[in-house]
């Protein structure tokens, strides 16, 4: 069982790890996050991890990728770390960090799709104005037709829970009982 295992991580690693930088400690999270997104498999993306986040994780939209053939680009998601007990990716499960990397990468696959939707987000970010809504909306929709409702919705619960929140998850993010029900509007149920 445990050799079925390795090889399957070792398929992913040689499959989705292709112009990537992954640190080594979430390498199962990411790797199995980016086999949810084929469309991403060659497209350059390094993880870093960063002391200073709001988040968990956060996708830096560079400016410049706008101007840069989508050949060339590359994005970076930075991964929040800290000493103090915060609300840091490692202290998430491993479904909440696969749900957390998976919404990231959705805004990558967005970005690359709208490249002038990419620069509006990035700007409206760095002047800290709330983010369009449908924008937030469509992420959580594509993180859950690349069948990770439930990763999604864990990572949902984990920024919720967490005492250094003194409110739950409000608009525009999905709570885990509204991406429940998407997830079964989906398959029909």
């Amino acid at each position: 069982m445990k050799l079925s295992t390795t090889l399957r991580a070792e398929d992913l690693k040689v499959q989705f790890s292709k112009n990537k930088i992954i640190p080594a400690h979430y390498e199962k999270p990411i790797l199995i996050a980016l086999s949810h997104y084929p469309e991403l498999k060659n497209t350059a993306i390094e993880f870093q991890l960063h002391k200073r986040l709001r988040w968990p994780v956060k996708t830096e939209a560079i400016l410049s990728n706008v101007f840069i053939p989508r050949a060339k680009k590359v994005f970076k998601i930075y991964i929040r770390e800290s000493e103090q007990p915060e609300l840091i990716l490692k202290n998430m499960s491993t479904e909440a960090q696969i749900g957390a990397v998976a919404r990231e990468l959705a805004l990558i696959q967005f970005c690359k799709r709208n490249r002038m939707m990419a620069l509006i987000n990035d700007t409206l970010d760095r002047i800290h104005l709330k983010k369009n809504i449908r924008i937030e909306m469509a992420l959580d929709n594509s993180v859950i037709k690349h069948g990770l409702s439930t990763q999604l919705a864990e990572y949902v619960k984990a920024l919720s829970m967490h005492p250094s929140r003194n409110h739950p998850v409000h608009e525009p993010y999905l709570t885990p009982t509204k991406i429940t029900a998407l997830n079964n509007q989906k398959l029909g149920i």
